[in-house]
C-alpha cells in the first residue's frame, strides 16, 4: 500500500500521530508513506518521521531564478 500525503504541515496532531504509529509500530504491513511538508512541520515536531525502519528525508532548496524561469518555460 502506498499513502501519498501532501502538505502535511497543515495536518492536525491526531493525524500526525496516526501516521507516525503506522510507520513505527506496524512493520509487518507492506506500506510506503510519501509525504511532503514545509519546514514548519519540523518546527512543531522536530523528530516526526524518525524511528521508522527505512525512512528517508529529503530537504529541497529553493530554485534559482534561472531554474524557476526554465520550469515556467
Amino acid at each position: 500500500m502506498v499513502i501519498l500525503l501532501e502538505d502535511i504541515h497543515w495536518a492536525d496532531s491526531s493525524s500526525l500521530d496516526l501516521i507516525q504509529h503506522l510507520g513505527q509500530e506496524c512493520p509487518h504491513i507492506p506500506l510506503m508513506v510519501v509525504a511532503n511538508a514545509r519546514p514548519s512541520l519540523f518546527e512543531r515536531r522536530a523528530k516526526w518521521g524518525s524511528g521508522w525502519g527505512n525512512a528517508l528525508s529529503l530537504e529541497l532548496q529553493p530554485l534559482s531564478k534561472e531554474d524557476s524561469r526554465a520550469l515556467i518555460a
